[in-house]
């Protein structure tokens, strides 16, 4: 198949230091470590690198991936001697725009349905990182990343973070607050934030709950769009 007349699926090789970095804190954050794969046009030089040093194309399935159609066009097309015409950038950028969606939405169902079963609770997590801003933690039982206030945390730090969910708000900013490190001063607070949750005093929760942030207690409303693996 000539350049740019077909569609290679390609994957670059992982960035050696930061996947280094990140087996040290959590073996699935491994992936982080790797660009996504993506679609490209046929050429030269292209690796799909967690497969080998060959890329491969997409072309059983026409009627549901576009990448597969053009695939057996251009091979139908150089079956029967016809020109085939160069891939323009213009097609594959949505493809590429199109698997990225996807994946997203496969992690932020999965992480859904975790809450779903269980509302509220504590959940082991690793830090991830550590700015004056925010902390971000990984969630190994969500496969997902969340986001607390700033503390005293070091990178790879096993910590237990609470969570509560009220899935009647409508937008996840409201439905999703963490707790981690909370102080022995707020010890009762904190009982009491549980207790409202159970009682479904959401509004005196909520309210309680932004109260222990101004007093230093790392907590952050968090939503699925804001952490993708």
């Amino acid at each position: 198949m000539e350049h740019g007349t077909g569609i290679l699926r390609t994957h670059q090789p992982a960035d050696l230091q930061k996947l280094t970095q990140f087996l040290h804190i959590h073996p699935d954050l491994k992936v982080l470590a790797y660009e996504a794969a993506k679609y490209e046009p046929t050429g030269p030089n292209l690796v799909h690198a967690t497969l080998g040093s060959v890329p491969y194309c997409h072309a059983s399935s026409p009627i549901r991936r576009y990448a597969d159609l053009i695939n057996q066009r251009s091979l139908k097309a150089i079956l029967q001697g016809q020109h085939v015409k160069p891939i323009d950038a213009s097609v594959i950028t949505p493809l590429n725009q199109t698997q990225k969606r996807m994946r997203s939405y496969e992690r932020a169902l999965f992480f859904l349905e975790q809450v779903q079963q269980a509302p509220s609770g504590s959940i082991e997590g690793f830090v991830f990182s550590c700015t004056q801003e925010k902390t971000k933690v990984y969630i190994p039982s969500w496969k997902h990343m969340i986001t607390l206030e700033p503390g005293s945390y070091t990178i790879g730090q096993v910590i237990q973070v609470q969570y509560y969910a009220n899935l009647q708000k409508p937008y996840w900013e409201q439905r999703m607050v963490f707790i981690s490190n909370v102080n022995d001063d707020a010890k009762h607070d904190e009982e009491r934030i549980v207790e409202n949750f159970s009682n479904g005093n959401d509004d005196e929760s909520i309210y309680n709950l932004v109260s222990l942030a101004h007093n230093g207690c790392p907590i952050l409303s968090s939503h699925i769009a804001g952490g993708d693996v």
